[in-house]
């Protein structure tokens, strides 16, 4: 009788080995799930990463480059409205509403009157100047375009109207500081 216990036994031990060993094989032939793909998912950024499947919260949106004191450097206005020289400041300021990152505020001084022009970035390294008002004389509207590089020089092109056939075009550049 002592033997058929060991033998019960030995194969109830045997079974057990056996069981915990299959157990551990199929659990070491599971795939593993990878990691996420992690980086910035607004397409509207310098650092977007189409293959990205969260978002790290680095995003760096287009409107950055923009943002900053720049000196104006060169252009030509086709008119005698002067206003600006070489040498003069202008400032570009992200617009207030800190939910929208492709408004940019463009700031001058004409004459010693602040002018603050809204801009709309339009891609990576351009923007828009929907029709507004000449602050300094506001029966003008202006409106116009630009771009930047990847070294901060910024050209950018106003047009100018009182509402008659005729208009006034200035090209402006300016260099971040």
């Amino acid at each position: 009788m002592k033997t058929t216990f060991l033998n019960a036994r030995t194969f109830f031990q045997l079974g057990m080995f056996i069981l915990i060993g299959a157990i551990l094989s199929l659990q070491s032939c599971k795939k593993e799930e990878p990691e996420p793909i992690a980086g910035c998912m607004d397409p509207q950024s310098d650092n977007y990463n189409p293959d990205a499947e969260t978002d790290d919260g680095n995003c760096v949106p287009w409107r950055d480059k923009f943002i900053g004191d720049f000196i104006l450097s060169g252009g030509s206005c086709i008119s005698d409205i002067n206003l600006s020289n070489p040498g003069d400041m202008m400032t570009i300021e992200p617009s207030s509403n800190a939910t929208t990152k492709t408004k940019i505020l463009i700031k001058l001084n004409v004459n010693g009157a602040d002018w603050t022009i809204t801009a709309n970035i339009t891609g990576k390294y351009e923007f828009e100047i929907p029709s507004q008002p000449f602050t300094p004389n506001p029966f003008i509207s202006n409106w116009g375009s630009g771009s930047i590089d990847s070294n901060g020089n910024l050209n950018f092109e106003l047009t100018f109207s009182d509402g008659s056939p005729t208009q006034v075009v200035c090209d402006y550049e300016a260099t971040l500081l």
